[in-house]
């Protein structure tokens, strides 16, 4: 071969090569981002300004795997994919319609618009690149390994805590739990409940890499998990625990494990005594009783045309229930109705609401056409049914998407679903 042919078949063999490492290393950007932001879960308390406009942490995060994504469809020169062919695509533009016109209505427009950014334009968004980018069964572990490692960073400071607690001996920790990231005990069941499912899943029915992986997160999970308290994650874990064992064919022995596991939870006097207050309706610490002053309160507020339609606007429940407080026993000073149909209905009206039972529903479907074939993204499928359960049956007692950590957490594990779909083809 002349040498001038040579010399351009390996200068050409070089070029390929580093295009080669280029394109993977742009691949790789998006991915690690989107991985990067599940880690980061948990420091949207991690606050600051710039320009004048307030961030968090997690939303930085999230911002990068924006525009890592875009970066990478242009470097490759690749086609965005027609966003109407995700599965779940119209319930979110419908979700992001209602949420708009939220902000219109609330009474503070400015806290309403940076709701409507951080609870629903860039998770959604984001929801949107993992569908495209989550090409395999390995790069959905990846990504739910990330959630695991922001879960064990959350039991971490709640175990801590607690210890710290105990070692001052600070009075009442099962009726007053111990909190260090979050604002109150329920948002530590609120992130891991999900995540405890998913694990249990892995669990349950994935293979000796997934298992190890959820075996791993639980150690540290299920004792913070406990210690939080939170009676209705407790609920929703059941549920969803119930879900997985209806899967397996082992359910009979595995649901005499869980009933054996419920005995000697209950034979633990603090969990007893935490449970107990639910049966006493006197008891100030029944929180059904709290909620359904609260829930009172709400729908009297919901009971003019206004508010039937559009709700109190993103950010206005706490504005708009102030005139009804007096007259329904509701004493507390919340931002959210504790309700998840309640929630969506005060925040971003009749439209939201429809837009969230469309998504459910459609989320719940789509995950039990694909719970029976054995694929590999099956253990996936199944796990994330089982949190959509926990989801959903806690936040008929809680508030489970208004909050940054839970509204990616959620909208995540849609652009997930939608992604293992598009897998199967």
């Amino acid at each position: 071969m002349p040498l001038k042919t040579r010399a351009g078949a390996a200068a050409e063999l070089m070029s390929g090569q580093s295009l080669y490492r280029h394109y993977y290393s742009v691949v790789l950007a998006t991915r690690s981002f989107a991985r990067l932001a599940a880690v980061l879960s948990f420091a949207y308390v991690v606050r600051g300004q710039l320009f004048g406009f307030p961030f968090t942490a997690l939303e930085l995060a999230l911002l990068c795997v924006l525009g890592a994504y875009v970066v990478e469809k242009l470097v490759r020169k690749e086609r965005f994919p027609d966003p109407r062919q995700m599965p779940h695509f119209w319930p979110l533009v419908l979700l992001l319609v209602a949420a708009t016109i939220s902000v219109v209505v609330a009474p503070d427009k400015r806290a309403a618009a940076g709701i409507w950014k951080a609870y629903f334009v860039e998770p959604a968004l984001v929801a949107m690149v993992l569908w495209d980018v989550l090409r395999g069964p390995r790069d959905v572990e990846k990504l739910i390994g990330a959630f695991f490692t922001s879960g064990i960073l959350v039991s971490v400071y709640q175990i801590a805590g607690f210890v710290y607690a105990l070692g001052i001996h600070r009075p009442n920790l099962v009726d007053n739990p111990v909190v260090v990231l979050y604002n109150t005990p329920n948002a530590t069941g609120l992130f891991l409940g999900p995540l405890l499912a998913i694990a249990l899943s892995m669990l349950l029915f994935g293979n000796r890499e997934e298992r190890w992986r959820a075996g791993f997160f639980s150690v540290f999970s299920i004792p913070a998990f406990v210690l939080s308290f939170s009676r209705g994650a407790w609920l929703g874990l059941l549920a969803a625990a119930a879900v997985l064992v209806w899967q397996h064919r082992r359910r009979l022995l595995l649901v005499a494990g869980i009933a054996v596991a419920l005995v000697a939870a209950a034979a633990v006097p603090s969990i007893r005594r935490r449970i107990e207050h639910e049966f006493n309706p006197t008891d100030p610490s029944n929180s059904l009783v709290l909620r359904q002053h609260l829930w009172k309160a709400t729908l009297q507020m919901q009971g003019n045309l206004r508010h039937i339609l559009f709700g109190t606007g993103l950010s206005g429940f706490k504005h708009d229930i102030l005139p009804y407080k007096e007259f329904s026993g509701y004493s507390e000073n919340l931002i959210y109705p504790h309700n998840i149909l309640l929630n969506f209905w005060t925040e971003t009206g009749l439209l939201g609401l429809a837009a969230f039972l469309w998504l459910a529903v459609e989320f719940a479907r789509q995950g039990w056409s694909r719970v029976r074939p054995d694929t590999p993204q099956r253990v996936y499928f199944i796990g994330l049914a089982a949190a959509g359960v926990t989801i959903v049956v806690h936040g008929l007692l809680d508030v489970p998407f208004f909050k940054n950590d839970l509204s990616f957490l959620t909208l995540a594990l849609v652009g997930t679903q939608a992604a293992l779909i598009r897998q199967q083809g």
